[in-house]
């Protein structure tokens, strides 16, 4: 009674993580610059536009780490830091 020899497709193994290709893992950090980039001026003053970068920032940082693979937490805390900074540097025009 011999048992077959696993392949790494048979044990989940491979290069690929769990159906997706590579290329599109790595769209994640751009995908969230480029949403955040266009929804960070949300707000009348600069301390508003601060406060909305740094959530929307948060929000897809997290989600972009989750989506990548990466610690959530990190992703978000990334992600408002830059949001933050962003919003409280463009002006309302």
């Amino acid at each position: 009674m011999h048992e077959a020899a696993q392949t790494p497709e048979d044990t989940g193994g491979g290069g690929e993580q769990q159906g997706r290709p590579s290329a599109e893992r790595d769209q994640g950090p751009l995908i969230a610059l480029a949403a955040l980039t266009l929804l960070a001026a949300c707000g009348e003053s600069t301390s508003d536009r601060a406060l909305s970068g740094g959530a929307i920032g948060a929000g897809v940082g997290a989600a972009g780490a989750a989506a990548t693979g990466h610690s959530v937490l990190g992703g978000a805390a990334i992600g408002g830091a830059v949001g933050a900074g962003t919003g409280a540097a463009t002006s309302k025009k």
